[in-house]
C-alpha cells in the first residue's frame, strides 16, 4: 500500500469503530458456515467487524455462529425472530455496519487472505471509487466444475454515470461484485435490494450512479452457485433465488421475467440528481439490456405461432407483484 493510503487510513480511523464491516446474512447453512467465517477471520487485514444475521436458521447455524463470537471479538452475532426474507437479511447487515467500506459475505463462499487488503487500495487512492471487486472462481451447484471468470465491469476513469451503467449492463455476467468491497456511505444510498429477479443487478446498476468501479486482475474471491429451486412435496420447483428464502418458500413466488427489475433502474433512475441526458441514456440502455437478456433467456426464434409470440410478448411486460 502506497504512503496515501496509509496516511488516509490514519485519517480514517476511528478507534471505536472498524474500518471494515463485513456482512454476512445467512439461513441454513451449516454445512459451509465454519467455512466461510474462517476464510474471513483469516485476512491479513485485521481491522473489520463481522456481522452475521441468521435468519431464523432451522439447523446448527446458531450453534455455530454463537461458537465463534464467544471466540472472536470482532463477530456480532443476532439471530431473527422469523425469517425476514433474503432481500430484507442482506438490506440488515448493511444496516447495522459501522465502517467506512463494507462488504457482503455468503455462508458458502471463501476469500484469499489478501481479499481485503488487495480492494481496500483502490477505494483509499480514489474518492471517486466506491467499489473494487476482484476475479473469482465459480463453482457450480453441486460442486461438479469450476471455472474462473469476472464482470467485466471495471469503470476506473469514467465520469458519465450513464457510461458506467452501460458498461455494468454489458459487462455484468455472474455479478459476484456486488461481494466486494464498497464504500459504505454510498452501499446506504443504494439500498434497498428488494424482490424480484436479478436484485443484485439492479444494486450494481444503482451503484455505478455514485462512482466508479475498480477490478482487481487475481483470483482472491471463490463463490458458490445456488440451487434455484425449491423441494415441494418430493418434487423439485423452480423459483427466483431470492424467493427461496422467504417464508413461504414452501410456496414460492416465481418472477417470469426481468421487467419488475428494469422498472425498479428506471424508477430509480428518474429520482436522482441525473442530467437529462444520463437519463435518457440509462432510461434506453435499461430497455434494450432488458429486451437483450430476455431473448437469451427464452430463445423467442423457436416461437413461429404469432399468438405465442404476443402472449410471450404480454407476459414480458406483465409487472408480477
Amino acid at each position: 500500500m502506497g504512503n496515501t493510503g496509509v496516511n488516509e487510513l490514519r485519517t480514517m480511523k476511528d478507534d471505536k469503530k472498524p474500518l471494515v464491516s463485513i456482512g454476512l446474512p445467512v439461513y441454513n447453512g451449516e454445512k459451509l458456515i465454519s467455512q466461510a467465517i474462517e476464510s474471513l477471520l483469516s485476512q491479513d487485514f485485521k481491522d473489520f467487524e463481522l456481522i452475521i444475521s441468521d435468519n431464523a436458521s432451522l439447523d446448527r447455524t446458531d450453534e455455530l455462529c454463537k461458537a465463534y463470537a464467544e471466540q472472536d471479538e470482532r463477530i456480532i452475532y443476532r439471530r431473527n425472530s422469523r425469517n425476514l426474507g433474503m432481500a430484507a437479511n442482506y438490506n440488515k447487515v448493511a444496516s447495522l455496519a459501522r465502517g467506512t467500506f463494507f462488504m457482503w459475505a455468503s455462508h458458502d463462499d471463501s476469500w484469499d487472505p489478501s481479499y481485503i487488503s488487495c480492494c481496500i487500495i483502490p477505494l483509499l487512492e480514489s474518492p471517486s471509487v466506491v467499489l473494487a471487486y476482484t476475479k473469482s472462481l465459480t463453482i457450480a451447484r453441486g460442486g461438479e466444475s469450476c471455472w474462473q471468470e469476472y464482470d467485466n465491469i471495471c469503470t476506473l476513469g469514467i465520469k458519465a454515470p450513464w457510461e458506467r451503467i452501460r458498461k455494468v449492463h454489458k459487462g455484468a455476467v455472474r455479478r459476484t461484485a456486488i461481494y466486494g468491497l464498497m464504500r459504505r456511505d454510498a452501499v446506504m444510498k443504494a439500498l434497498p435490494i428488494s424482490y424480484y429477479r436479478m436484485p443484485d443487478h439492479v444494486f450494481l446498476v444503482v451503484m455505478a450512479i455514485f462512482g466508479e468501479f475498480a477490478f482487481i486482475p487475481e483470483r482472491l474471491f471463490t463463490y458458490r452457485m445456488q440451487e434455484h429451486y425449491v423441494v415441494k412435496d418430493g418434487i423439485k420447483v423452480h423459483a427466483s433465488y431470492q424467493m427461496v428464502y422467504e417464508t413461504e418458500a414452501a410456496n414460492p413466488k416465481e418472477f417470469k421475467t426481468l421487467f419488475p427489475a428494469s422498472l425498479a433502474i428506471c424508477r430509480r433512475v428518474t429520482h436522482e440528481e441525473l442530467t437529462l441526458s444520463d437519463k435518457r441514456h440509462i432510461l434506453i440502455d435499461t430497455f434494450v439490456w432488458y429486451l437483450r437478456m430476455e431473448w437469451n433467456r427464452r430463445n423467442f426464434s423457436k416461437y413461429k405461432d404469432v399468438n405465442k409470440w404476443k402472449k410471450k410478448l404480454r407476459e414480458l411486460f406483465t409487472y408480477n407483484k
